[in-house]
């Protein structure tokens, strides 16, 4: 019983983290798009939520894999599999 609820957490956990970073792919597209439009970065960082640093690291023509900059808060369970996996 222990071992299916333990399979059903992780399950979620996988599902709500491929969420996370979906989300997040298409905040970076959008903020991609918005800063080559000449938008202030502070406007940008505040509708798409990611971090002023992020953004101004963003180049034009770079595929996003390349532009994978994350600062999430320490103690975060994105930053926790960030410094386990390394990602």
């Amino acid at each position: 019983m222990i071992a299916a609820l333990k399979y059903k957490w992780d399950n979620k956990n996988v599902l709500d983290y491929a969420l996370q970073e979906g989300e997040r792919k298409k905040a970076f597209e959008i903020a991609r798009e918005m800063k080559k439009d000449g938008l202030p970065i502070t406007q940008i960082a505040k509708f798409t939520k990611l971090y002023v640093e992020e953004i101004e690291k963003l180049q034009p023509g770079q595929p996003l894999f390349y532009q994978r900059i994350f600062s999430p808060k320490i103690g975060s369970r994105i930053h926790i599999l960030q410094c386990t996996f390394k990602l």
